[in-house]
């Protein structure tokens, strides 16, 4: 028996072809042709289908990522909803708070941390959950050098007249040597819970000097109230990661922002019961407007 190689066969096959007569050529093309023409027609779909999706599939890396919206949270709904392992998975950079408002949540690099109303900043276990939080993967889009001896007040006018896309979302990264730093958190609420408003009035705050560290911040659209929180939301982390919290008030000396816009929003909604019970659409600027800014009496 006689064994032929690859190469062999090849040839074989190629002059068996070469000695077809043109009629049965042309019989076999007939044959063929029409599937050909299906597989051509397959291949436009999925290229047009292809490029379809990637016109409308959201940059991921210019998305804003929410977590329910901040009048649930005025109104008392504490009780975390989505794993911060779920909201690692989709941005590094962000703030927002954790289950049961225990403390202030700060994303920086990918990592979470908690500040407790004792202070003390912590790593978060990933299979904590939020009831609120805002976070995107940071990549900057532009540079700024911070106006030396600004109040946050001033901070906030500096970007409003230097980051001119007051429609879309803004998250703002500064590095900073602050004279001066006023920070609070919250403590773990228990049930019934109380409005935010009123958990604030008893809110433990502090004051620091000479601090270095991250100014995170997060600029939303007038056009989110009721959603978001409209304007400037900041949190600060110290370089050393022993002192953090939402930011009240600060004296920047020196600082470097970067900041990244955002053209891409998703909001994740609880679908409970407890969720769907309030109205949402309840007014309450004033209100959040005060949580933001409520001073207390410094430490």
């Amino acid at each position: 028996m006689t064994t032929l190689w690859p190469t062999e066969l090849w040839r074989l096959r190629l002059s068996r072809g070469l000695s077809r007569s043109p009629e049965e050529t042309a019989a076999m093309t007939a044959r063929f042709r029409p599937l050909f023409r299906w597989c051509c027609i397959c291949c436009l779909v999925s290229l047009w289908a292809a490029a379809a999706a990637a016109e409308q599939e959201p940059d991921a890396d210019d998305r804003i990522t929410q977590v329910s919206v901040i009048n649930a949270l005025m109104l008392g709904r504490y009780d975390g909803t989505v794993a911060l392992s779920d909201l690692l998975a989709v941005g590094d950079f962000g703030l927002g708070t954790l289950d049961r408002l225990d403390g202030e949540l700060i994303v920086l690099e990918g990592i979470a941390y908690q500040v407790r109303a004792t202070g003390a900043v912590i790593e978060v276990d990933p299979e904590t959950t939020s009831p609120f939080a805002v976070v995107t993967r940071f990549g900057a889009d532009g540079e700024l050098a911070c106006p030396e001896g600004a109040s946050l007040e001033a901070l906030d006018r500096f970007l409003d007249d230097k980051i001119l896309e007051r429609n879309n979302f803004v998250a703002i990264r500064i590095e900073a040597e602050l004279a001066t730093a006023v920070l609070r958190s919250v403590a773990a609420q228990e049930r019934p819970y109380r409005p935010l408003a009123e958990v604030a009035k008893s809110q433990p705050v502090w004051r620091h000097e000479r601090m270095r560290g991250t100014l995170v911040g997060i600029r939303s659209p007038q056009w989110t109230e009721g959603i978001a929180v409209p304007g400037y939301h900041w949190h600060f982390l110290s370089a050393d990661r022993r002192v953090g919290g939402h930011l009240l008030e600060c004296t920047v000396r020196t600082g470097t922002i970067r900041y990244d816009i955002c053209g891409d929003w998703t909001v994740k909604l609880d679908q409970s019961r407890g969720f769907n019970a309030p109205d949402l659409g309840t007014d309450l600027r004033d209100q959040v407007e005060g949580v933001e800014t409520r001073r207390g009496v410094p430490k």
